[in-house]
């Protein structure tokens, strides 16, 4: 027969046991103890698949419930010789197929509350109504460069090449993510206005973003719809839509409530920063009017909203060409280009 463990025996012989002739048999003519012998006899059998369950989220089957993990009962306890639970030459001792196709797998561990079981994660997630067929591959037949079976009893006796079994049914688990979690959020569409002046209100309309979900199914959503949905969008200040930005703003974070997932929207508050006009323009003036500008920016860009009355150029240096008065516009800008400031000023030319 097979043994399924390790085992020592000490085979012992009485002095009371005579041979057919009538003579004692001892270990030692000397010492005529007992004769005595050291019996090892060794497991060799190799583990089997004996059964599989999908484990599931919901506690009811539900229509179109889902899984990406198949919980395979041994036939002895079990455990992964020379190999973490992600290896690739771990992943290749079995096989998955469901509805005719292989299914990656990702992860393959000891069950910790019960040895004898195998916790088989699956890359996707499959519906739980249609059966999963386990099999061990042969060592010859897999694909990883080693070519050795990691999945074996406590003895070292390999998982047996060819042992499969099949699910058919689940069973609630809480240890399963449920499939419509949420893994990412990601801005599909940025809001139509990402630019504003300090102190313009936050506006998020036109904003979408992508929510993944554990199954790698997805969902876009609309900032209308953030709230049934479960997000909210504020930015780095806290500032929510159609509140007051400052120059601090620098994105709007969008969260995710229940997963604590977030994806972040660059936004640009430029500064308000007005320059400032020395002198008084008379009408017909020759001389030369400067702007003085105590702003950041790298380029500074000045524009007359009335080119008949004055113009200037990028230094802030005005011309006075009739009477009247106008706006000119200030922009600043990074070394990027970004714009990080804008103002303006007054200027008044005298008949």
């Amino acid at each position: 027969g097979s043994l399924k463990s390790t085992t020592s025996y000490m085979f012992t012989i009485k002095t009371d046991v005579t041979t057919k002739e009538g003579s004692i048999i001892v270990g030692s003519t000397q010492t005529k103890k007992p004769a005595e012998v050291l019996i090892e006899l060794a497991d060799t059998v190799a583990p089997t698949m004996v059964s599989a369950v999908y484990l599931r989220s919901d506690e009811d089957i539900k229509p179109g419930s889902k899984s990406n993990i198949l919980e395979v009962t041994m036939s002895e306890d079990v455990k992964l010789n020379g190999a973490s639970s992600t290896d690739a030459k771990l992943l290749d001792d079995i096989k998955v197929t469901v509805a005719g196709s292989n299914i990656a797998i990702d992860d393959i561990s000891v069950d910790p509350s019960n040895s004898k079981r195998l916790l088989v994660t699956l890359n996707e997630y499959v519906n739980i109504s249609q059966s999963a067929k386990i099999v061990a591959v042969a060592e010859e037949d897999q694909k990883e460069t080693s070519k050795t079976t990691h999945i074996t009893d406590i003895e070292g006796n390999k998982l047996k090449a060819g042992s499969n079994t099949t699910a058919t049914n689940s069973k609630f688990s809480t240890s399963v993510t449920p499939a419509n979690t949420i893994s990412s959020v990601g801005v599909k569409t940025a809001p139509t206005k990402v630019a504003y002046l300090n102190g313009e209100n936050l506006n998020l309309t036109g904003l979408v973003v992508t929510l993944t979900k554990a199954d790698g199914t997805t969902e876009d959503v609309a900032f209308a719809d953030f709230a049934s949905k479960g997000l909210t969008a504020k930015t780095n200040n806290n500032v929510a839509n159609g509140a007051a930005l400052s120059s601090s703003d620098i994105n709007v974070v969008i969260t995710h409530t229940d997963s604590g997932e977030v994806a972040n929207q660059s936004i640009i508050v430029a500064a308000t920063v007005n320059p400032t006009f020395s002198g008084v323009l008379q009408l017909g003036e020759t001389t030369t009017g400067s702007l003085t500008n105590g702003g950041l920016a790298t380029t500074k860009e000045y524009t007359s909203q009335d080119t008949s009355i004055v113009t200037v150029n990028n230094v802030g240096a005005i011309n006075a060409l009739a009477a009247g008065t106008t706006t000119i516009d200030y922009v600043g800008k990074d070394a990027n280009g970004v714009v990080i400031e804008k103002g303006t000023v007054t200027i008044t030319v005298a008949s």
